[in-house]
């Protein structure tokens, strides 16, 4: 009695539901159980045919009970370890090869297991780790009392490698510094070619990220429960990031741009704590979360190598550094309510509630670190905090939901249900861009480097009078209401089906767009059916319509220089068009839309399984420039058998393709040529006009193929064995009016770019042994190809004209991976 009660305490802890789940190390996946085969009694001894899921799915074979030892006071225990040695070879340096694992040779414990139980009172203590050392390891704890009380707490190291091949230029991490010879604002380009070339491409450009998690649930009374929580991200390394000292840098004279490590030093932490009650007639879930994120680093300083970029007498100027605002700190806090409640006449009301405030208040950078004049503008009146109008963001968004719905069961085959969800979005940001010590309106853009390369009038500061002096200055609230409603149906038909009937229409209002008023209804239909034994049926459709109102790009002028006194238009009639007038976001603009599903899980026989899914999704917008469709279809096959209890395999494979299809007008800066520049921005103007159109079709193509057997000849030895097939194509095919559409007009690229392709195989194989009833042997083998064509990357140097890369190419690989592992499980002695 007591082994029986103990393997179902077991059972009991396993299906706990997780607070979050590390991931598993995928290179060598694993149980390291030594008696790892199937019980042969299977699911029940009630009935003697294998049993099935809801959906006709056949259940795998449960595994074996384990042996569980006796220890001191009724406590029961059991242990499993798994450590060997391993070894990488071939192109195991490639960054698509390590962009998420640590791949290494030598010694490692690869997983711990250990499970502690005293049947009699339903304590438990479970214990799991994994690639331990390294820097993807893994830990869960987890113990309690079954019923009472439950405390669980992980951890798990997640790297993402970006480059394993980069160049880096700079020294220094938060204040990126030229290597001598280089001088900043003063280095040529074959002088930084030169150190470039001596840096070599071997370094790393990374992120470790780990996270870890505390919590606690308890139970005070028999409907009420409290829990908590804590959570801890941080994340240290480099990735990535674009520094730009003016623009345009398309050429080799004026501008440039920098391709640097951004340091990343940060942490997030996470908190959760509420109450669960839970009563036969009302059930009450209140929660308070809060995500407060903190950056140890607040700015990216880094000294710029171009020549041309000071300027004669009687300026005073030499941009030689430039200076980035990284992510602020920030804070989150929400409390959210879930209420249910069994009303008469077989109905139930169930409420969401929700409000949460998101505030940032991080110190402000001055808006230049450069001293100099640009014309009139002499920048160390800009580059300390009294150029500020505030010293700190002060900004706030602030959410609001409330969701109701009613489900009434007035027949038995028949189920209603009507709903209502409203979510108010209010964003406060009144940061106003003036400088209290010279009295003006504006910012330095980008540390005076655009006033360098285009004139003084560009640098940023609205000038009264001057014609076009145009400049954002102040925050655009972001806010917005939403409100759907829904109404529904589901009706049990005969035959063992069932058909479900949905339709909603949601409205949201804007406080600033282009288009701040929209409406989308959906409708949706879908059946279940199991009219045949053999076969479970699944088909559901899905309309989209979105219309909404005019568009108006001129609502962003009242957040511009536009709005205030003095300002001089560049044109009689108005401003520059910023935007094509028929140019609509995809999310804003009119909508129809239409999505398919279907599943198909057929029982063959008494031992087998195959599913077909299919998915289309149709989106075409009425839009004659942007997105005007995007389309995708998706097909899915597998077929699993399960003959004997140590002989499984399957088969699957799937098909997707997909089409977008764009278009717009590259505009004519100032309306020119003639005729005469004015503010007109439709298409077809002397702004946009007609022959500066470009179309692009992107259509794409992935297929997938996969296989896996699992055999188990003898009751002592098991091979295991999956092999992975992908592809990927990716193909643009363009159609413009002239070379005028091209952003540097020259040679015409034809009709098409090159076609990006993306092929991988991955073999997995391994084979166990079991040496005695705790002591096992694998031996474990991964074989990974893939290969790349990415014309982006083609010719890719650290230096071409004003911009300088990290260098990073993706390159076809084959790696292999192989262990020799001991398995031991328990000890001597279990019952």
């Amino acid at each position: 009695m007591g082994r029986r009660l103990a393997a179902l305490l077991t059972t009991s802890c396993l299906a706990l539901p997780a607070i979050a789940e590390p991931p598993r190390d995928s290179l060598h996946p694993g149980s390291a159980e030594v008696e790892a085969g199937p019980d042969l009694r299977g699911m029940s001894f009630l009935v003697p045919t294998r049993k099935r899921t809801p959906s006709g799915i056949l259940y795998p074979w449960p595994p074996e009970p384990k042996a569980l030892t006796e220890l001191a006071d009724g406590w029961l225990g059991r242990v499993n370890l798994e450590f060997g040695e391993f070894l990488k070879g071939g192109d195991d340096r490639e960054t698509r090869y390590e962009r998420y694992r640590v791949v290494q040779d030598g010694p490692l414990v690869d997983l711990l297991n250990l499970e502690l139980l005293q049947p009699q009172r339903g304590d438990y203590a479970l214990l799991r780790g994994g690639s331990i050392g390294r820097d993807d390891q893994f830990y869960d704890l987890e113990a309690g009392r079954a019923g009472w009380l439950r405390v669980r707490g992980w951890f798990s190291g997640i790297p993402h490698r970006y480059a394993n091949d980069a160049t880096r230029l700079f020294g220094g991490r938060d204040s990126l510094v030229l290597p001598p010879p280089l001088t900043p604002g003063g280095s040529s380009l074959a002088d930084l070619q030169a150190v470039l070339d001596g840096q070599g491409k071997n370094r790393e450009v990374e992120v470790q990220r780990d996270r870890g998690q505390i919590g606690v649930r308890l139970r005070v009374l028999p409907t009420l429960w409290l829990n908590a929580q804590y959570g801890l991200d941080t994340r240290r390394g480099d990735i990535p990031y674009g520094v730009g000292i003016s623009f345009p840098d398309l050429t080799a004279f004026v501008g440039g741009t920098l391709e640097v490590p951004e340091p990343v030093h940060d942490r997030t932490h996470t908190a959760r704590v509420g109450v669960e009650w839970g009563g036969s007639d009302f059930q009450l879930n209140l929660n308070y979360n809060a995500s407060l994120y903190r950056d140890q680093l607040s700015s990216l300083t880094v000294e710029e190598p171009f020549t041309g970029t000071s300027l004669p007498a009687p300026d005073t100027i030499r941009i030689d550094r430039s200076r980035q605002a990284l992510a602020p700190d920030n804070d989150w806090h929400n409390v959210h309510a879930d209420l249910a409640a069994n009303l008469p006449m077989r109905t139930r009301a169930i409420g969401v509630f929700s409000w949460s405030t998101s505030r940032q208040n991080d110190e402000l950078l001055p808006p230049t670190l450069n001293g100099g004049t640009i014309g009139s503008a002499d920048l160390s009146d800009w580059s300390t905090g009294t150029a500020l109008s505030r010293h700190s963001a002060h900004a706030r968004v602030d959410d609001l939901l409330a969701n109701l719905s009613l489900i009434a069961n007035p027949w038995q085959p028949l189920r209603l249900r009507a709903g209502v969800k409203w979510t108010d979005q209010d964003t406060t940001n009144r940061y106003v861009a003036f400088n209290p010590r010279t009295g003006q309106y504006g910012y330095i853009v980008e540390d005076g480097g655009h006033g360098v390369s285009n004139g003084p009038s560009y640098t940023g500061i609205f000038q009264p009078g001057v014609p076009g002096s145009s400049w954002r200055y102040r925050a655009i609230p972001w806010g917005q209401r939403v409100l759907l409603y829904d109404l529904g149906s589901a009706y049990s038909l005969p035959w063992r089906s069932s058909l479900e009937l949905k339709l909603e229409q949601e409205e949201v209002d804007r406080d600033v767009s282009e288009r701040p008023r929209t409406r989308e209804r959906r409708a949706i239909a879908s059946i279940d059916s199991r009219v045949f034994k053999f076969v479970t049926a699944r088909f559901s459709y899905k309309w989209i319509d979105r219309t909404g109102g005019a568009i108006d790009y001129r609502v962003y002028e009242h957040y511009e220089t536009n709005a205030l006194p003095g300002f001089a238009p560049s044109f009689p009639d108005g401003e520059t068009p910023h935007n094509l007038n028929q140019l609509v976001r995809p999310s804003l603009a009119d909508l129809t839309g239409q999505r398919w599903n279907g599943r198909l899980a057929f029982s063959i026989g008494p031992w087998a399984d195959l599913i077909l899914t299919g998915f289309v999704r149709s989106d075409d917008y009425d839009s004659s420039f942007g997105l005007q469709s995007d389309r995708t279809r998706n097909l899915q096959a597998e077929w699993s058998v399960q003959p004997r209890p140590w002989l499984s395999a399957s088969v699957c494979g799937s098909l997707e393709a997909h089409e977008r299809n764009m278009a717009n007008i590259h505009g004519i800066l100032g309306g020119l040529p003639p005729p005469p520049p004015q503010s007109n921005g439709d298409a077809g103007g002397p702004n946009f006009p007609l022959p500066n159109a470009w179309n692009v079709n992107a259509d794409g193509r992935s297929n997938g193929l996969g296989s896996s057997v699992s055999l188990r000849p003898v009751h002592r030895g098991e091979f295991v064995s999956s092999y992975n097939f992908s592809t990927t194509r990716e193909r643009e095919k363009l159609a413009f009016g002239s070379d005028a559409a091209l952003a540097t007009p020259g040679t015409s690229p034809g009709d098409h770019l090159p076609t990006l392709r993306n092929l991988d195989h991955v073999i997995v194989t391994s084979l166990r042994f079991e040496v005695t009833k705790w002591l096992g042997l694998k031996l474990y083998h991964r074989f990974e190809y893939s290969t790349i064509h990415d014309y982006h990357q083609n010719g890719l140097t650290t230096l071409i004209d004003r911009r300088v890369y990290l260098g990073h190419v993706d390159r076809d690989y084959q790696a292999n991976f192989f262990g020799i592992v001991i398995q031991l499980s328990n000890w001597p002695g279990a019952v």
